[in-house]
């Protein structure tokens, strides 16, 4: 399984430490746990094959998280592990699971926090040649530097309900630098006291009532027949969607978005993805994808790479 690896590759994982094996484990590799930083100063396993009777047995105790998985050592080291407890041999390559990544490829930023979600919804952004991406897991940690020569594109899938002075500088800098943004589902009630949210996203969900307009209201697990409400090449080559998902009514639509998608449902609002008017940089909203069933959906995977592709002007 390890013949062709380099000596040693480096991972952002958990160590695990004192682990006891059986004298017929055959261990494949190790990381050195520095003490330095608590660790043990011994080497501890971290790879190892077993045979019971015909059965073939392959641990890793790598994998702790996402970070971890997106590692190309783990990949490759699961795959042909798993290669070989099914069949005895291994004709993977040593680089099976990399992903070769475009010269031009898209440097994307993924925002969450703020609410919960399941962690389908990381799968949108794997195995994506056209992008390279990375994750923050607060809009503090996004805006903690400047983010305009760093990302082409951002995805936000948060909603916070606010942010420090110099993380909106940043925010609004990135926008006004002509970059591409792309937030999705529940981004959309995000900063209910900061009016350029409204204005870069070109909506808002009210979550109390406003003068004139009452609160919006939401509506889990709705059966959506989802067609296209004009042409774009967002929408063009997906054409009508089928999801289980959530339904927003009463949100606040400026009137000069350019929708892309539409529903006809009595707890939902007509429209569910457009391009905003914000006119400094391409802004795509996609009101759809609470949870994994949506995730999941080949024709939605689709529409969020569509966005981060246009948004990203490519």
């Amino acid at each position: 399984m390890t013949r062709g690896f380099a000596d040693h590759f480096v991972a952002t994982d958990e160590l695990y430490h004192g682990m006891t094996l059986t004298p017929s484990a055959h261990v494949l590799a190790s990381a050195h746990s520095d003490p330095a930083t608590g660790g043990t100063g011994r080497e501890e396993p971290i790879l190892w094959v077993n045979q019971v009777g015909k059965g073939r047995v392959y641990f890793t105790a790598l994998g702790h998280e996402i970070a971890a998985m997106q590692n190309d050592g783990f990949k490759a080291a699961l795959l042909r592990g798993a290669e070989w407890a099914a069949t005895g041999t291994v004709t993977l390559p040593v680089d099976a699971g990399a992903i070769t990544e475009r010269k031009d490829a898209l440097r994307v930023l993924v925002v969450t926090g703020g609410h919960d979600f399941p962690t389908s919804f990381y799968t949108l952004f794997e195995g994506r040649p056209e992008w390279r991406w990375t994750h923050a897991p607060s809009n503090e940690a996004a805006f903690a530097e400047d983010a305009v020569p760093r990302y082409d594109v951002i995805v936000f899938y948060d909603m916070p309900k606010d942010l420090s002075a110099e993380g909106r500088r940043r925010l609004q800098a990135f926008a006004e630098a002509g970059k591409g943004i792309v937030a999705l589902h529940h981004s959309i009630a995000s900063y209910q006291g900061w009016p350029f949210w409204e204005e870069l996203i070109g909506g808002r969900y009210l979550e109390n009532d406003a003068p004139g307009q009452p609160k919006s209201t939401y509506q889990h697990d709705v059966e959506l027949f989802v067609k296209t409400a004009g042409s774009h090449p967002i929408v063009d080559p997906i054409g009508p969607l089928q999801l289980i998902d959530e339904t927003y009514k009463g949100m606040r639509i400026s009137p000069k978005v350019t929708p892309l998608l539409q529903i006809d449902h009595p707890t939902g609002d007509r429209y569910v993805a457009w391009i905003s008017p914000y006119a400094a940089s391409r802004v795509v909203y996609v009101q759809l994808g609470h949870d994994e069933r949506a995730h999941r959906s080949a024709a939605y995977r689709e529409l969020v790479k569509n966005s981060i592709l246009w948004a990203g002007r490519r």
